[in-house]
């Protein structure tokens, strides 16, 4: 939501997609809805692919011709090896730097992928060794100013090495690969096996589709079946993520009046795969925070630009996971241009231990911070509840760190916020 609206009062946020009148900004009309989209099926496996390829390329390529030149994040994954390679084909694209951004831990070291993919294209790749990330209030707040919270600021090594970098090369953008695990549909689920049944009836229970969905989520064809039946009955997953344990239980019964984001609405005719697709799309818009690397050159997410986002949509989701493969469509769409080691690749780089210690190490501000903070002084967070959290063994044993760096983020934006405000609201006296 924090995309859809502002935490502050008098701030109307426009939705991407939306049409606002400056004298009545609470009358909001969405004029563009993913579920428009999702409901015009290109249900050809030719087509299809041919959609989702030529919309990237037009994508990259518009972005990569805009005046001036551009730094490209090279991760080591799928989604940027698309994008690197689709920007490389682009003759006319002028890049000045092509980084990647490595940890130095198991499972998280990608500068192998990365190198490879570089390689292929014969570019020059700048890597830079993350160290241990060491959060700190000051750093957290310092980019806490806009009016909606930010969470793309979080890692502030990441975030001022790109700056610099950009300073030092005169770049105009920092063009990612970020948004193609939703566009693309990445997340191992039996959903797709439901939209497949629902397209094609009976018959889908006799296709490929389901041993292949049965070996990607490794589990049972029954369950993949069962758990297809289930949401198409209607009580499939919801369309919103649940919310945090440690909220209090007077925000948790407020949630229930907030309202969904506006990309949500309309889309209870759509098979339960599509929704979470959908869903998937909007988490995407945080994206587009505010951080320092924003302040020296635009961020361009060119697998979340709209025609991108109409081409996937428009894609069937058992189609673009056909073979019981994530972001099985754009792989087949960009297998010419890819390293066969990224191609066939089926791990992740995996970053959750290199936050959760950094986490771990900063309980000791971590604690007082959250728990004598804004947020727990309005009665938004349940104190004994993150108390519990707020530890290393429980960091280290649940994990649940996207939780807790969202609420850290949050934390820093109402701070630097009722700092800001603390005059204004002390002339006007107690609310």
């Amino acid at each position: 939501m924090s995309t859809a609206t502002s935490p502050l009062t008098d701030v109307h946020l426009l939705t991407p997609g939306a049409l606002c009148h400056a004298d009545r900004p609470d009358a909001e009309i969405q004029l563009w809805r993913p579920a428009t989209f999702a409901r015009r099926r290109v249900t050809d496996p030719e087509q299809a692919l041919d959609t989702l390829k030529a919309s990237v390329e037009q994508s990259v390529a518009a972005h990569g011709k805009s005046p001036g030149p551009t730094v490209v994040e090279i991760s080591g994954g799928l989604d940027s090896a698309i994008v690197s390679s689709t920007l490389k084909k682009a003759a006319d694209a002028e890049v000045t730097a092509w980084i990647n951004f490595a940890v130095d831990q198991p499972g998280g070291d990608e500068r192998a992928y990365a190198q490879t993919v570089a390689g292929h294209l014969g570019v020059g790749l700048t890597t830079y060794l993350k160290p241990a990330l060491d959060l700190n209030p000051a750093e957290l707040e310092a980019t806490a100013g806009e009016v909606r919270p930010s969470f793309v600021a979080f890692d502030t090594h990441y975030d001022i090495t790109l700056a610099n970098e950009c300073r030092r090369t005169g770049a105009a953008r920092i063009m990612t690969g970020q948004g193609g695990d939703a566009v693309f549909y990445q997340p191992p689920s039996s959903l797709p096996f439901a939209d497949h049944l629902q397209r094609l009836g009976l018959p889908a229970l006799h296709s490929p589709h389901l041993v292949d969905v049965a070996r990607w989520t490794r589990r049972s064809t029954w369950g993949v079946l069962r758990t297809a039946l289930v949401a198409l009955a209607g009580y499939g997953p919801s369309p919103a993520a649940p919310p945090p344990p440690y909220l209090s239980r007077r925000l948790r019964r407020r949630t229930s009046t907030v309202g969904r984001h506006p990309w949500l609405a309309d889309l209870s005719s759509l098979p339960p795969a599509k929704r979470v697709h959908i869903r998937n799309l909007a988490d995407g818009l945080t994206l587009s925070g505010h951080a320092r690397r924003a302040e020296i050159a635009e961020l361009i997410h060119p697998l979340l630009s709209q025609p991108v986002m109409e081409a996937c949509l428009s894609i069937p989701v058992d189609i673009l996971v056909q073979g019981g493969r994530d972001r099985a469509l754009a792989r087949l769409a960009f297998a010419d241009r890819i390293p066969e080691l990224i191609l066939n690749r089926r791990s992740k780089g995996e970053t959750n231990a290199y936050y959760g210690r950094a986490m771990a190490n900063a309980v000791g501000w971590l604690r007082p911070y959250l728990l004598d903070g804004v947020l727990a002084a309005n009665g938004l967070l349940d104190r004994p509840l993150l108390e519990a959290t707020l530890s290393e063994e429980h960091l280290a044993w649940h994990g649940g760190f996207a939780d807790l760096g969202m609420t850290i983020c949050l934390e820093a934006w109402a701070r630097r916020w009722s700092a800001y405000l603390a005059p204004a609201a002390y002339e006007a006296g107690p609310s």
